[in-house]
């Protein structure tokens, strides 16, 4: 029955161990969630797209993703503002600087994405100011399209005084270019929208050159230049027939400041798996990138952007591996505790045998000369063991862990006095004997 207590007993204090740790472990540093949303955009554009890859491949580590689309990046920044989402792409040049972005953080920038100005074929255009006068198409309302036209147009003198600014969604642009319903459309969409592969091979359609790209991109400093090969999207036709010059704008990552670090690290791993490679825009390893941003950097964007995957993260499925960085935050403390509790307790250990051989070595000089000793000195050696008897008790102070010290010092002491007790015994006894013997002489 005993036995069967004492197995019981340290099965209850392994479980309650376990429990304390796991309680520390979630406490600590909480466990990253299994489900987050992304913001995309429309769903005919790149991001949307891409959104997907992360989608299918968060979904391998164990973690649902929502995609949520919109009408674009400035209704992406006010949802991730709201709290409505967790990530979401956004088109460089679209933060509206008035509004509270204290809580959004850029994961970086991932990839180009140029500015398409699509006119009809029989408009001769050379700059931008040429169009004033005509329907232009400069993207919804909440799309990042919008804010950008708008600052190329006015840099051109071009106003919704002097021209016919539409505000309509890239879809029902594609449909109202293609049907004379606007005399010119802006796009900004990476080439893998399926659309532009359409507009480039419409011969009614032309593709602007933004010759003075340059010029523009040190003006706004959101807008890099980027030039689109000749036959880019045709070969055997040779569309366009000419290299062309272009603006583009940079897609970064938004989250927000209390997304879990963990998440930033696992986007950070699949953005460098999507967007490392080149392109025609790019040379491989360009983006992921901290530059081009709007907002600062996440600091766990930076520190994978430097370090990447850590040890368990590159060996371990993500779920586990997070669990076990976790154990190491909470057991690190406790070894630690253990080894300098397992390296004070022999330092204090020689303290208190220092301490009590002090003591021992004013027992043994008085036990070594009991059989010596005259009465008086017996007298005086008794009292100087009552003295250490009495600091032993009431001035000594230890953890009970070596209270068996003190034990066992009082019983040294009490073995020596009780000889001397004896050794006083003998001379009073001997010295009685000598007194008689005097007195009957």
């Amino acid at each position: 029955m005993t036995e069967s207590f004492s197995r019981w007993l340290r099965y209850g204090f392994l479980a309650f161990f376990l429990l304390i740790v796991t309680l520390l472990i979630l406490s600590v540093r909480p466990l990253p969630p299994t489900f987050f949303k992304i913001g995309t955009g429309g769903i005919e554009g790149a991001y949307y797209q891409y959104a997907l890859e992360y989608q299918a491949y968060m979904q391998s580590e164990g973690i649902s993703v929502e995609l949520v689309p919109g009408a674009g990046s400035v209704e992406t920044l006010d949802r991730l503002r709201k709290g409505e989402i967790d990530f979401g792409f956004v088109q460089g040049g679209t933060l509206d600087e008035t509004a509270d972005n204290s809580s959004l953080l850029t994961l970086g920038s991932v990839f180009y994405e140029p500015i398409w100005l699509v006119y009809r074929s029989d408009i001769e255009a050379q700059y931008l100011s040429d169009f004033q006068g005509m329907r232009i198409a400069i993207g919804g309302t909440g799309s990042g399209v919008q804010p950008v036209a708008l600052d190329l147009l006015a840099a051109n003198g071009i106003t919704e005084e002097n021209s016919t600014l539409l505000k309509v969604s890239a879809i029902a642009a594609v449909q109202q270019i293609t049907l004379d319903g606007v005399d010119a459309a802006f796009f900004i969409v990476s080439p893998r929208a399926t659309f532009i592969q359409d507009l480039m091979l419409d011969p009614g359609l032309k593709l602007f050159d933004f010759s003075r790209a340059p010029a523009y991109a040190g003006r706004f400093p959101y807008l890099s230049n980027v030039t689109v090969p000749q036959g880019l999207f045709d070969l055997q036709a040779n569309v366009p027939s000419t290299e062309l010059h272009l603006l583009a704008v940079t897609a970064q990552l938004v989250t927000r400041s209390d997304v879990h670090p963990n998440l930033v690290r696992l986007m950070m791993r699949e953005a460098i798996h999507i967007h490392h490679g080149a392109d025609w825009m790019q040379a491989a390893g360009t983006f992921p990138s901290a530059a081009f941003t709007d907002l600062p950097l996440h600091s766990e964007a930076r520190r994978y952007l430097r370090e990447g995957d850590n040890w368990f993260e590159s060996n371990f499925p993500f779920v586990l591996a997070t669990f076990i960085d976790r154990l190491i935050v909470v057991l690190l403390p406790l070894f630690s505790i253990y080894t300098i509790f397992r390296s004070i307790l022999p330092v204090y250990s020689l303290n208190v045998q220092l301490q009590t051989t002090r003591w021992y070595t004013t027992i043994s000089a008085i036990d070594r000369h009991i059989d010596t000793m005259t009465l008086e000195e017996t007298e005086h050696a008794e009292q100087q063991l009552d003295r250490l008897q009495h600091d032993v008790t009431h001035r000594i102070t230890l953890p009970f862990l070596f209270m068996g010290s003190v034990y066992t010092l009082k019983i040294h002491i009490r073995l020596v006095k009780t000889r001397l007790e004896d050794h006083r015994a003998a001379l009073l006894r001997q010295a009685q004997t000598s007194a008689t013997t005097e007195e009957s002489t």
